[in-house]
């Protein structure tokens, strides 16, 4: 089951769980992620996960399986991906808010939290390079945190725990909270390509928070739904900034066909 037919297949289990406000996007040529991009509306969390349980079910039954499910028990937004469609089933004010179906113009802003202001001069000047490159539709913002006064006594854990307040507060309000540690996710440069269109279809921004010397606070850490760490090896805090705005573009360039990005 394929194209036009599976949509219409997803349409039709989603009108029998008396999902509302159905609407389908296609979304072929804009994403290399999914074709069609399905948004509907649940009337309370438990109709939501009702909706998303019997598609499933649906799917699993006319033998296709759901690559990923996000937000079941929590969320007032369930994304269930079907690979050749994506399904958001969301509360109407949530629907409201993000405005999804403006996701078909699949802009993403991206926000760069990072601990430490004064850079070096070639820091500052390799992350600017980068941040210049990007495009209008996904604009890089870079917001600096001060780093706390370390010294001799100093209360390490304390100097985290403030760091990590602004960082949270600095964050952008409904965004995607996305933490650069070692323990993280290792993307390869194609598979950031595709988060960076997956993170588009959710229809949120995103923010990446950088740590200081000693990494991020543990409420930073609690608060992302996804860590991606550069590399296992230990990176200067200030290079890092630089190695997210290079790889960042590098996958833009995948997702738009540009030349930067080769083989």
């Amino acid at each position: 089951m394929q194209g036009s037919e599976l949509q219409q297949f997803i349409i039709d289990k989603l009108e029998d769980s008396k999902a509302q406000d159905i609407i389908a996007l296609d979304v072929r040529g804009k994403s290399s992620v999914t074709d069609y991009m399905i948004i509907c509306t649940g009337t309370s969390n438990r109709h939501l996960m009702s909706v998303a349980d019997n598609l499933v079910d649906d799917c699993r039954e006319a033998g296709l399986q759901p690559l990923g499910i996000e937000g079941q028990g929590v969320s007032d937004w369930i994304v269930v991906d079907l690979g050749e469609a994506m399904v958001h089933v969301m509360q109407e004010d949530s629907r409201r808010m993000y405005e999804l179906e403006k996701t078909l113009e699949l802009s993403l802003k991206l926000q760069l939290i990072a601990v430490g202001t004064k850079m070096p001069d070639w820091i500052q000047t390799g992350f600017m390079d980068y941040l210049n490159r990007f495009p209008k539709d996904m604009p890089l913002e870079l917001i600096e945190i001060p780093a706390g006064k370390r010294g001799k006594n100093a209360d390490i854990k304390r100097i985290l725990e403030k760091e990590g307040e602004q960082m949270l507060a600095a964050v952008g309000k409904g965004n995607r909270i996305v933490t650069l540690d070692i323990p993280g996710a290792r993307w390869d440069t194609p598979k950031l390509a595709e988060q960076l269109d997956r993170w588009k279809l959710d229809g949120r921004n995103v923010s990446l928070l950088i740590g200081g010397p000693e990494g991020l606070a543990p409420a930073c850490k609690a608060a992302a739904e996804q860590s991606w760490s550069l590399s296992p090896l230990t990176m200067p805090h200030p290079l890092v900034r630089v190695v997210v705005a290079e790889s960042l573009y590098r996958a833009w360039s995948i997702t738009t066909n540009h030349p930067y990005h080769r083989e």
